[in-house]
Formats: structure tokens, sequence, C-alpha cells
């Protein structure tokens, strides 16, 4: 049934989940995301990750962190995600400043 609507990477993923009755799964495609929600997995993506080690003071600076996301690993984001993780993350003063 997952493979219908997912790759086989989100489908294995969430059938792991659902078998090992998982606490959390990582998962970013909103596709993945909407079907975690509908068979009731918690999830977070990346950049949540990366906001709560923020929070946890495991690193100082996220906006670093997404710029190498974006430019060395290909990840996409809007520009609005992109402000919205950094307001998160409590670098207002960040916005708009490449």
């Amino acid at each position: 049934m997952l493979r219908k609507e997912l790759d086989e990477g989100e489908a294995e993923a969430i059938a792991l989940a659902v078998v090992n009755n998982a606490d959390l799964l990582l998962l970013d495609e909103r596709i993945g995301r909407k079907m975690a929600s509908r068979l009731g997995i918690q999830f977070i993506g990346v950049l949540g990750i990366i906001i709560h080690a923020k929070q946890n003071g495991h690193f100082d600076k996220v906006k670093p962190l997404l710029d190498e996301l974006i430019l060395k690993a290909g990840f996409w984001m809007t520009p609005s995600l992109y402000n919205y993780v950094l307001t998160k993350a409590g670098e207002e003063d960040s916005l708009n400043k490449n």
C-alpha cells in the first residue's frame, strides 16, 4: 500500500516505524509526512532537528547550517521556511542577511 503513494525509501521508513512502534520518524518529504500523519506516526524533519539542537545548546548559529544544506547538499526550502527556521531558532537578526 505504501509503495503506491511513496518512493521506496519513505515507504520502508514508515513501514519500519509501524512494525517497530517507533516514537519518532525522520521525514522531510511532504507526501511522506501526510502518510505518517494518517497512520498516527510522529515525525520530525532535518530542520526540526536543527532547531531542537540549537535550543539545547549543541551549536550557536543555525544560519550557517541552513546555508550549507542549501549550497552543498542541495536541500530545498522556500524563503519563508528559511526565515521561519531562523525565527524559531532565535536568529531574527539574521533574517535577509546573506
